[in-house]
């Protein structure tokens, strides 16, 4: 309840303090539903609300609060914010589960590797020098397969991350 309070208020800090809330609270995170979630994705609009949201979302999937499903509806949305929380999810999710489920980051991928709006380019490149971490291999297979559809952005910085160990 308090949570839904205030992202009611359409007040960005309190928005981001709920989810900061949801994102160190692991027992409240788990409390959760996928309803609860949605409820709790309003005014999602920028790069900041949706990243902080996006940490929420991948820790609630690596918690199996939600489902590969969830993440395959906000890849579905014309709405670039949420296509990137489907992206950037996978972040957090990996971080959580240090690697283990790289597959379904990696299905993620492909299915925005002809996205070239500007926030879904740094989305997708930021969650593959995510995978880097991982499975380099993974990830410069994932590379030569995509390189003719994927933005020269994302292949700049993946390398950038493959070969020096820093995204600039």
């Amino acid at each position: 309840e308090l949570l839904r309070a205030m992202v009611a208020e359409n007040i960005f800090e309190l928005q981001q303090m709920a989810y900061e809330y949801m994102r160190i609270d692991k027992s409240l995170l788990l409390e959760l539903s996928e309803d609860h979630l949605d409820e709790l994705a309003v005014n999602l609009d920028n790069w900041l609300s949706v990243d902080t949201y996006s940490a929420v979302v991948g820790l609630a999937w690596s918690e199996s609060v939600i489902s590969m499903d969830k993440i395959e509806k906000y890849l579905d949305q014309k709405d670039f914010w949420f296509r990137r929380i489907g992206v950037v999810s996978t972040v957090y999710f990996n971080q959580q589960l240090r690697g283990d489920q790289l597959d379904f980051t990696i299905k993620v991928c492909e299915r925005v590797v002809g996205d070239h709006e500007k926030n879904m380019v740094k989305a997708l490149s930021w969650a593959l020098r995510e995978v880097v971490k991982y499975d380099s291999e993974l990830v410069v297979d994932f590379l030569a397969k995509h390189e003719e559809r994927l933005h020269k952005q994302v292949i700049r910085e993946v390398n950038k991350k493959l070969y020096t160990g820093l995204k600039n």
